[in-house]
């Protein structure tokens, strides 16, 4: 049915649509991957009822869950900082501008940049970084225009 939605939106000139497939784990997750497991479940699930405050918070409990079990724990301390002085203050304006920021600098690393990373690229980074430029570019008109 999506595939029918999409065509059928995409055909009357509603907007085109990117569909990608985000891999998730299954198997042996442990206590605390099932529970970043159930809590992207029911983002996905409140998203489709509409419920889009809950979808952040949903959402950011995954994000902190993540950081809790030891990823995303190597933010450089002057970039840590700033977000965590600017976390209150910010509109979603200006917290879509950082994400955009970060997603940038990600994307910028590796050899092809000048960069000193002994890192390649893998199929995971390349989805991650086609979901969240997708994602970037279908929030860009409302948030990330300048004077938004």
């Amino acid at each position: 049915t999506t595939l029918f939605r999409s065509e059928f939106l995409a055909s009357s000139g509603y907007c085109d649509f990117i569909h990608l497939e985000i891999p998730i784990p299954r198997g042996s997750e442990s206590g605390e991957q099932r529970e970043v497991l159930s809590a992207l479940k029911s983002a996905i699930t409140q998203f489709q009822h509409g419920q889009y405050e809950e979808v952040l918070s949903r959402c950011r409990k995954v994000l902190e869950t993540l950081k809790q079990g030891g990823f995303g724990g190597h933010t450089p301390q002057d970039i840590h900082q700033f977000i965590k002085s600017k976390a209150d203050s910010n509109d979603l304006n200006a917290r879509a501008a950082a994400v955009r920021a970060a997603v940038h600098m990600f994307l910028s690393a590796g050899a092809g940049h000048g960069g000193n990373t002994s890192d390649e690229f893998t199929r995971p980074d390349a989805n991650f970084a086609l979901a969240v430029t997708a994602a970037l570019y279908y929030v860009s008109p409302h948030r990330l225009r300048v004077g938004a």
